[in-house]
């Protein structure tokens, strides 16, 4: 009796170490799409699949920081519907004031309404006058608008914040971590051209990202080139 109760507690001490290394054991996942009208690629090594959480952050901040979606916070602080900001573009509005200084104005995510203007944006019409242009500037500019705790506060109600040049790499960002978080180690995170990467790929080889560079007008017309970046 003791001889068949010792057997039966090795196999279950042997099945749940099966069971925790079945439940460790890491493999590759690989994740693509589409987010914000451009591609995404995510890789990454873990025990589990984490795409629910992958597309938990990409919905989160689609409904911050998208001016294409119509329900999301910015577009409702665009339209002055709402004035009190989320972490999300707290962070982003921080960061953009930085480059903004940083580059002599050169970056400004206040420009919507030019880009709308121009036919760019999510609004289009026919080319502006220069008089038009010379309107909107006038309510264009980091200078503006700022942040009194967790409200926005905008000098002239027509201002419009655009963040889509840094919120992808953003969420890069956000996707990293959370990788992290969850004990992965070798991955690579790419939104619209945006990078993030950390350890090695599947062949245990450092990360290689493919660069496609414009046509080179020393070369010729219509020459276009393909370079690769390693990580």
């Amino acid at each position: 009796m003791k001889r068949n109760l010792a057997i039966v507690l090795v196999l279950l001490v042997a099945f749940i170490v099966m069971m925790f290394c079945a439940r460790d054991r890491k493999r590759f996942f690989s994740h693509e799409g589409v987010v914000w009208t451009t591609d995404y690629h995510i890789t990454y090594e873990a025990s589990r699949d984490l795409n629910d959480s992958i597309q938990f952050i990409l919905n989160q901040m689609d409904m911050s920081v998208s001016p294409y979606n119509k329900a999301s916070l910015i577009s409702a602080l665009n339209e002055g519907s709402m004035t009190r900001v989320d972490d999300y573009i707290k962070r982003l509005i921080e960061a953009a004031r930085i480059v903004n200084r940083e580059s002599g104005g050169a970056y400004d995510p206040t420009v919507m309404p030019l880009v709308n203007a121009w036919g760019f944006g999510y609004k289009s019409g026919a080319l502006p006058s220069r008089a038009h242009l010379d309107s909107i500037l006038q309510f264009v500019g980091m200078d503006k608008v700022e942040l009194r705790g967790d409200t926005l506060v905008k000098h002239d109600p027509r201002l419009m914040l655009d963040f889509s040049s840094i919120a992808k790499g953003m969420a890069c960002d956000e996707i990293g971590r959370m990788l992290a978080r969850n004990g992965a180690v070798n991955w690579l995170v790419e939104i619209g051209g945006e990078v993030m990467a950390s350890g090695v790929n599947q062949r245990g080889k450092t990360w290689v990202v493919s660069v496609d560079m414009p046509t080179d007008e020393q070369e010729g017309e219509g020459v276009s080139h393909e370079s690769a970046l390693t990580l």
